[in-house]
């Protein structure tokens, strides 16, 4: 039986637990009266490109979100699934749903939900870098200079115009970022390593491209 094509999957990242917000759900915090997923999940919705959608959140949440998702008129796939206790582990429960949906999915796309400023604009930029390369990134300038350190001791400088703060969204092959998530898949205990961490532990040759926000 022949799979649905899907050109692009967006996985949307609202499980965290906001410890250092002093427990509370930031992606869940009210901004002009609606939840912050609220803001990301409808521009998400309104990208034509992107035709399936899976929210991650604490299992707690998950009735919640489901609420959140019935305030946007769509006819779009929008699926609310439960995070793991990391962030990895979060992309990797989504990403294994996506595998159970009967798709053939080229390209996914990860968002933090707790940031609620992207764009249709930036949602189509970095999804054509994505196609275009290995795989793209939102990030910012660094406007400071940074440096390498090791056990409290700097091993060299970064000079300012040559660093960029990751952001989100995030974009990839799906079979690349799946096939990076399940190589260490029991190797990382902490559950600690980023999306392009994986990809390039796996894939070191990669072209990632930075796109600027």
């Amino acid at each position: 039986m022949k799979k649905n094509a899907i050109n692009l999957a967006a996985v949307i990242l609202a499980g965290g637990k906001g410890m250092r917000m002093g427990g509370n759900y930031k992606q869940f915090i009210k901004i002009g009266g609606k939840p912050v997923l609220f803001y990301s999940l409808r521009e998400f919705i309104n990208a034509s490109t992107v035709e399936k959608i899976i929210i991650v959140v604490p299992y707690e949440k998950i009735n919640y979100a489901k609420n959140i998702v019935s305030r946007i008129d769509s006819s779009k796939s929008v699926a609310v699934i439960a995070g793991g206790p990391t962030r990895q582990l979060s992309v990797y429960n989504a990403l294994k749903y996506l595998t159970r949906c009967g798709c053939d999915i080229s390209h996914v796309m990860f968002h933090d939900a707790a940031r609620p400023l992207v764009t249709l604009m930036l949602i189509e930029q970095i999804y054509k870098q994505a196609k275009r390369y290995d795989g793209a990134i939102l990030g910012s300038p660094s406007a400071d200079l940074c440096f390498h350190v090791e056990n409290l001791f700097i091993q060299r400088s970064l000079p300012a115009g040559k660093t960029f703060l990751g952001q989100t969204p995030q974009c990839f092959r799906m079979k690349d970022i799946l096939r990076a998530h399940i190589n260490y898949e029991n190797r990382d205990q902490n559950g600690s390593l980023d999306n392009l961490d994986l990809l390039l532990k796996s894939f070191p040759k990669a072209k990632i491209k930075m796109v600027s926000s």
